[in-house]
């Protein structure tokens, strides 16, 4: 199960987070999110996460430039759009940084695939390859973070595993639900950024701990 610890803010705290095992660990480049970091803060971050977790830039709806001098400054493993950004705007990523990741985020609207599955004939169009898709819950005037659940049983009855990327289930997981979660949806991975928190913004690294263990377990 692959796990990702979303909207790390602090060194110590990411020193702490990469020694329970993560595959990924999220730093959150949108101005506007109280898990906001600087490319000096990523940078920084990123030179205590052993090479083995990767370090993944979420983009809400920033400058090519600003993605460009994030990926090269942090030295990101992965970008991942959780904004309003086109399947041209990742193939512009793509073709400037072919090594990396492209992770989509995608917040359903109301209780079918639909919008995403016309998003992923774009992406194809554009020669996109997205490497994941994480779903989230769609909340107004949210980009992601919110705590929300995504909705399980739409997800499970509708994503197209076979065809489309990989999901990877995001939205109100917590140390409480994730084998429930697990369950309902086989994702084949979880993204987790509040439910991992003692206050907004804040990891608790004992939270983050028993998370993963249960995640783990799964499969």
């Amino acid at each position: 199960m692959w796990v990702k610890i979303c909207g790390v803010k602090e060194i110590e705290t990411a020193r702490k987070i990469a020694q329970l095992g993560p595959d990924a660990i999220g730093l959150n480049f949108y101005p506007k999110s109280v898990r906001y970091v600087t490319v000096a803060q990523a940078a920084a971050i990123r030179l205590v996460i052993p090479i083995r977790v990767q370090a993944i830039g979420v983009f809400v709806n920033a400058r090519f430039e600003e993605v460009c001098e994030a990926v090269a400054g942090a030295s990101l493993d992965g970008v991942q759009l959780h904004g309003d950004e086109t399947p041209e705007f990742a193939a512009r990523i793509a073709t400037e940084f072919p090594q990396i990741e492209l992770v989509r985020a995608w917040r359903p609207d109301g209780s079918r695939l639909a919008d995403w599955n016309n998003y992923w004939q774009q992406s194809v169009a554009a020669g996109v390859t997205w490497s994941r898709c994480l779903l989230d819950a769609r909340v107004e005037g949210s980009y992601g973070g919110s705590g929300h659940l995504a909705d399980w049983e739409m997800i499970r009855q509708q994503y197209k595993v076979d065809t489309w990327p990989p999901p990877i289930l995001a939205g109100g997981i917590t140390a409480d639900n994730v084998q429930a979660a697990i369950a309902a949806v086989n994702p084949a991975g979880i993204d987790v950024a509040s439910g991992v928190e003692s206050a907004p913004g804040i990891k608790d690294i004992e939270k983050v701990k028993l998370l993963i263990e249960r995640a783990k377990m799964q499969r």
